[in-house]
């Protein structure tokens, strides 16, 4: 397991390994799924093709409800086939050519270098 990431799986997960759920956030997702999907935010909600994924609506909820005790309503539209890693990426000269990933000593330091 990666050391850095490990406090954030332990947010994710309950644990017996099963994913959380927010008491305190709901969310009502269109467009990832075939139909509107609402309830208590857990893994899921991300894109539906095959099997239910998670999207990064799941860990804005579980570190939003840090911040407030009051209820948090998260209202999702999404489009199929869409990558925040490629599709939402501001545009750059050859940022689609390539993207170096830094070392991991400036990865903790939460740095990037792009090519």
């Amino acid at each position: 397991m990666d050391s850095a990431t490990a406090p954030m799986l332990a947010e994710m997960q309950n644990p017996d390994g099963t994913p959380k759920v927010c008491e305190r956030v709901w969310i009502s997702s269109l467009g990832s799924a075939d139909t509107e999907r609402t309830g208590k935010l857990t893994a899921g909600f991300g894109a539906s093709q095959n099997g239910p994924k998670i999207g990064p609506e799941f860990t804005f909820g579980i570190y939003m409800q840090k911040f407030t005790d009051a209820p948090i309503l998260l209202i999702k539209t999404a489009w199929g086939g869409k990558s925040l890693n490629t599709d939402f990426r501001p545009q750059a000269p050859d940022l689609m050519c390539s993207m170096k990933r830094s070392s991991p000593l400036s990865r903790s330091e939460g740095k990037t270098s792009w090519l």
